[in-house]
């Protein structure tokens, strides 16, 4: 797969993209884990704004890294906000966002997504339960007020 990530990076730098993905789409299907080829890809669909194809490749990538957390977190931190705030896909990024729980279940960005999510969709309980876990951490002003105000809408 190495030498289809460096041919495809050839064909990028000599204008033949649809040539270059092919590369690194058969790279992908020969070692689906390969990091080399999920960056060069993660870096073709950043330039395009292929925001789908970018967050699913972002999505393969974290699970690619399982091994480093840090890294993995970064991963779906970027493929959740793509899916929210570019495509729209609120429970794609609600989906990611659970995944993201499952490795730092206090992750902070997750848990204000999720209670928001809940509670726009009418599932108060879920709400309270994710503004529960945001409030015993230390949160910044108006996130705290988002999170009483919610519960405080729930209780009344």
């Amino acid at each position: 797969s190495d030498l289809l990530v460096r041919a495809a990076d050839l064909l990028r730098r000599l204008g033949r993209d649809a040539d270059a993905e092919g590369c690194l789409r058969e790279a992908l299907a020969r070692d689906t884990g390969s990091v080399a080829v999920l960056d060069a890809l993660e870096r073709m669909w950043r330039e395009r704004e292929a925001w789908p194809d970018l967050a699913e490749t972002l999505a393969r990538k974290a699970a690619a890294l399982a091994v480093r957390p840090e890294v993995q977190l970064a991963a779906l931190e970027e493929a959740a906000a793509i899916q929210a705030e570019r495509l729209g896909r609120a429970q794609a990024a609600a989906d990611t966002y659970e995944r993201l729980l499952e490795i730092d279940e206090a992750h902070r960005g997750a848990l204000l997504y999720l209670a928001r999510h809940a509670a726009a969709e009418g599932r108060g309980d879920d709400a309270d339960e994710y503004d529960r876990r945001l409030l015993v951490q230390r949160l910044d002003p108006a996130d705290e007020r988002e999170c009483l105000l919610r519960r405080a809408r729930r209780a009344a």
